[in-house]
């Protein structure tokens, strides 16, 4: 889903906002995204679970005139799900089950600008999830979407995109997914969070010069993980689904730079365990769960 919000974000940059742009713009950016989740238990069982996430991504920009804005991003990640106790739901359960997850992402997009008020948006995902060892082709998703923008004013952007996620061994989702970018004052904005999961994302910026933000989001995460034939859930399917919430700050000595310090908890978090065929054989919610994370890019 982040392709079509940040391509959004840089086609709505006017003239008034910035100094005169060239006709055209290519921009590279590198960026990390690591975070850290405590251990908690797993209602209804004597199972616990830790999380720890590691994710890089590379997102190349082109800005082909005006109006054409091109937008390719890349992300490659690793978890490692710390499970304990899980032999009392799956008899002969190793304590390695699902312990190194590689997940990968494509997603390109293409906005166009048709005048001041309006702009729209294609885009689409396709990304791997699967444990190591396991089938990375079994694990193939992706997701396809369509929007549309209403620029109501130089600091209030409202849009509105229709979105169809496939998903491994389930039917396919479609939903709308609303969108806002509102500059609420020189200091504070509210805007649509979607580079690590789906939300709302407020900051207020701490000094004149903007060297240094406060932000605070609430968003959804979901993952499909095909798990590899040597399991107890032989190419099985781990779901992880969860809400979270988080605070941080961001410093932003110059603005190709921006490094980010932030924790938080998930609020609501739901494992289900599923056979080979996308059946379920044990759904089970966590307690709450604090975590810890550092993000940075840098733009070229």
């Amino acid at each position: 889903m982040g392709a079509w919000l940040a391509a959004l974000v840089a086609a709505l940059v006017r003239p008034q906002d910035a100094p005169a742009t060239p006709p055209s713009v290519t921009k590279l950016t590198v960026s990390t995204d690591d975070d850290f989740h405590f251990e908690t238990d797993l209602e209804d069982s004597d199972a616990r679970v830790s999380v720890a996430h590691y994710k890089v991504s590379l997102e190349l920009y082109r800005m082909a005139g005006p109006a054409d804005h091109f937008r390719l991003s890349f992300a490659g990640e690793f978890l490692e799900y710390d499970f304990s106790g899980l032999g009392g739901l799956f008899p002969g359960a190793a304590e390695s089950f699902a312990e190194e997850i590689h997940a990968w992402r494509l997603d390109p997009s293409y906005t166009r600008v048709f005048d001041d008020t309006w702009s729209g948006v294609l885009y689409g995902t396709i990304a791997w999830a699967y444990e190591e060892e396991g089938n990375m082709g079994d694990s193939a998703t992706g997701a396809v979407g369509a929007g549309a923008f209403y620029r109501a004013g130089p600091d209030l952007t409202l849009g509105l995109a229709l979105h169809v996620q496939f998903r491994i061994e389930d039917h396919e989702w479609i939903y709308p997914l609303p969108y806002i970018d509102w500059k609420i004052s020189d200091r504070a904005y509210l805007r649509t969070e979607s580079k690590a999961g789906y939300g709302l994302a407020f900051g207020y910026a701490l000094d004149d010069a903007r060297a240094f933000t406060l932000e605070t989001r609430l968003r959804y995460q979901g993952r499909r993980i095909r798990l590899r034939e040597e399991n107890v859930l032989s190419d099985g399917i781990l779901d992880d689904q969860r809400a979270l919430f988080d605070l941080g700050i961001r410093w932003q000595p110059v603005r190709a730079l921006r490094v980010t310090l932030y924790a938080g908890a998930d609020v609501w978090q739901e494992f289900t365990f599923e056979d080979e065929t996308g059946s379920d054989l044990e759904e089970l919610e966590t307690d709450f769960a604090p975590f810890v994370g550092l993000a940075a890019s840098w733009e070229f």
